[in-house]
């Protein structure tokens, strides 16, 4: 028997017309919505029921004509639970007809959202057209995904064979996506030398890291103007379909920030775990404008202001597997290291 959306005991009766309804529900450790009118019912399922093909929760019965349900979390490549995926959501196409269920870990509820608190998600860590992602929305520390019901029923189409009379003959094995071998796209400029730093330019130095080439490391720089914040490191919400130097994304005054590990960023390696001691993140922007993002770093060594070199100082070579384009200076630390001035809005570019 299917069941209506749950709703919150604290929401009014009355809802302002410029609101806008979503399905709240969780799969594979985030939270994540759809809008409520692409959400017809919400149906049990039965977890002893063995599983029709790789990433299918079920064949649930409606209508006499069975109806496919995929574990949501499989789709998203996110680490699924299936003994928990006790209920689905049923979406509807844009037609209205019903299309698919989606097996979740929790009995969705809907929730109100004003069509201002809808954010965009940063292209550079979700291309349009390569993700089922369509916006988020931060409610203080929390953030939660808003769904794509159209890109999620273009990717389970082509599991799904059809009969003439409409009827589901075979469910193909879905392919579980991965951004194992994705990078974030080249800086702009990637072919440059950088140039040498400002004078008296003020900076906040990082820890050391280790090229991926097993040439000598440098210390990353900040430019101390696009620092708004240094704190302490916490996990990070979950982002399905993103490249692996993004672990996930912060809520930040408002903002919903993807967060970067810088180490894998310059060099492919992972750095330093969120969480582990020592660890920072610098919620980074523009002097004038809306934050960028959250670079993770193993440590913060301080601030100091940087010279251009000395003339006739030899200049420094650049690690050949460094990326020139995510520096605006490439010199020498007071301790002879090589130091790297990075260009914040190039590392999420």
């Amino acid at each position: 028997m299917s069941v209506a959306v749950a709703r919150r005991s604290d929401q009014s009766a009355e809802i302002p017309a410029n609101t806008l309804r979503l399905v709240r529900f969780t799969a594979g450790g985030g939270a994540f919505a759809l809008p409520l009118d692409r959400v017809p019912e919400v149906v049990q399922l039965d977890k002893s029921a063995a599983r029709p093909a790789r990433g299918w929760a079920s064949m649930w019965p409606r209508d006499r004509q069975p109806m496919p349900v995929a574990d949501l979390a499989f789709v998203l490549g996110l680490t699924t639970a299936r003994d928990s995926a006790a209920r689905a959501v049923l979406l509807n196409d844009r037609s209205g007809a019903v299309a698919y269920g989606l097996a979740v870990d929790d009995v969705p509820v809907a929730i109100t959202v004003a069509p201002d608190e809808l954010q965009a998600l940063p292209a550079s860590v979700c291309p349009p057209g390569q993700t089922v992602l369509a916006a988020s929305v931060v409610r203080e520390a929390d953030v939660l995904l808003v769904l794509d019901a159209d890109a999620l029923i273009a990717r389970l189409a082509p599991s799904v064979v059809r009969g003439a009379d409409g009827r589901v003959t075979e469910l193909r094995p879905l392919v579980r996506r991965s951004m194992d071998t994705a990078r974030l796209a080249p800086a702009p400029g990637a072919g440059r030398a950088p140039g040498p730093p400002r004078q008296d330019e003020r900076v906040i130095l990082l820890a050391p890291v280790e090229p991926a080439d097993g040439s000598a490391g440098f210390q990353p720089a900040v430019p101390i103007a696009w620092v708004r914040e240094v704190r302490a490191s916490e996990p990070a919400h979950t982002l399905p379909e993103s490249p692996p130097a993004i672990l996930g994304l912060l809520a930040w005054r408002g903002y919903c920030l993807p967060v970067l590990d810088l180490a894998w960023r310059l060099t492919g390696i992972p750095g330093q775990g969120v969480g582990e001691p020592g660890a920072r993140l610098l919620i980074v922007g523009p002097p004038a404008g809306d934050p960028l993002g959250v670079l993770l770093v193993s440590g913060v060594r301080g601030l100091v202001n940087l010279a251009p070199p000395a003339p006739g100082q030899p200049a420094l070579s650049l690690p050949e597997t460094l990326d020139a384009g995510l520096l605006t200076a490439w010199t020498a630390a007071r301790d002879g290291t090589s130091l790297a001035l990075l260009a914040p809005a190039a590392l999420f570019a």
